[in-house]
């Protein structure tokens, strides 16, 4: 059973089956007891609200670097898989086939029900929610699709809201400004933040279906900068790796 911001999934091994109301198995009696003794009503906690993320905390994934984070998306086959990269912010892709591409969008904050999340859906320009069916709170959001380097490689993922404004260093309503005052100053200003501090950016790689063809649809759903004693130490201890190997 898997979980990510409030959506849970399970699955089963092809040699595995699924039993209802099982009687011969203690550790269903004992969750089943749990359960009629109030474990239906307490609070379900989701692990992977964590920093950068909805909830605060710090996003979990396994560390690698571009290029391996590249070969290990593409091995992916059922559930999302979680990595952590340490690269730099390189570009935001302003234009495509030479039409400006917007930056921000005017996304619904109205409670989902169930885990009370924003739907963060967007709206028109009459500020009504398809999703919700009501015209309610509303905020502008961040959607980029970014370009991050590192030593090994280079990689472009769509950059949800909470990881873009790390990214830039601006809030969403700062970009919705800069965009109406000037597109021009607005894209000068994103620039400033190319090649600047070191990020640890948080991607999550699934499967998904693009014209009957399945590709891995990378995204970046939180990031954060790091501070130069941390990245200092992952270096060395990089360092201490590679010569471990040579000596090997």
């Amino acid at each position: 059973v898997k979980e990510w911001q409030g959506g849970r999934s399970g699955s089963l091994m092809e040699a595995g089956s699924m039993v209802l109301s099982p009687s011969d198995m203690p550790e269903a009696e004992k969750v089943l007891e749990w359960w009629k003794m109030g474990g239906n009503e307490q609070t379900i906690t989701f692990i992977s609200q964590t920093t950068g993320v909805p909830g605060g905390g710090r996003a979990a994934g396994k560390n690698a670097d571009a290029m391996e984070m590249k070969k290990l998306s593409e091995q992916v086959l059922g559930e999302p898989e979680m990595y952590s990269v340490y690269c730099r912010l390189a570009s935001v892709q302003l234009r495509k086939k030479d039409e400006v591409q917007p930056l921000c969008y005017i996304a619904c904050l109205e409670p989902k029900e169930g885990n009370k999340l924003p739907c963060n859906r967007r709206v028109d320009e009459n500020g009504f929610c398809a999703t919700c069916q009501k015209a309610g709170k509303v905020a502008p959001r961040l959607n980029l699709r970014c370009r991050f380097d590192d030593a090994s490689a280079h990689f472009w993922v769509t950059t949800f809201h909470p990881a873009a404004e790390k990214v830039l260093s601006l809030t969403a309503p700062e970009v919705q400004q800069l965009e109406q005052e000037s597109r021009e100053v607005c894209e000068s200003r994103l620039k400033e933040a190319y090649y600047g501090e070191v990020m640890q950016v948080h991607l999550r790689a699934k499967p998904d279906n693009y014209n009957g063809e399945t590709r891995t649809n990378i995204s970046c759903v939180a990031a954060q900068p790091v501070p130069v004693r941390e990245h200092s130490r992952i270096m060395l201890k990089e360092i201490d790796e590679l010569l471990a190997k040579s000596w090997a």
